[in-house]
């Protein structure tokens, strides 16, 4: 896990470095990437970057026939920024959800936990 600590981070400039190290994936794919603008938030700038590419390359592995399209937005809940990515690819069966996204709310656990301790 990267000991940096969280700082201010422009998440437009998080996605387009993301983005910048992924090119030739996305030229080779022949991918369009759309994005709203994105907040500033504070976090942890490896992580984001780590997390924007594994969430973009995984749009470009498993595409369809068509070529990836892919759009990155977000929205204020309460008092949080959820942000979306959504693609044109395959999808995720239905069947195999439940599986997949508690895997992510355990990782938020121990993130949320992380971040108390610093």
């Amino acid at each position: 896990m990267n000991l940096k600590k969280n700082e201010q981070i422009n998440m437009n400039e998080i996605v387009n470095e993301s983005i910048k190290n992924l090119r030739f994936s996305i030229e080779e794919n022949d991918a369009e990437i759309k994005l709203d603008t994105l907040p500033e938030i504070i976090a942890n700038r490896t992580q984001m970057i780590q997390l924007f590419q594994n969430l973009i390359a995984n749009a470009i592995k498993f595409k369809n026939r068509n070529k990836p399209k892919i759009y990155i937005s977000n929205r204020i809940e309460e008092d949080k920024y959820i942000f979306i990515i959504e693609d044109n690819g395959i999808g995720i069966d239905t069947k195999y959800q439940d599986k997949i996204f508690k895997v992510f709310q355990r990782l938020h656990s121990q993130l949320m936990n992380t971040m108390v301790q610093e």
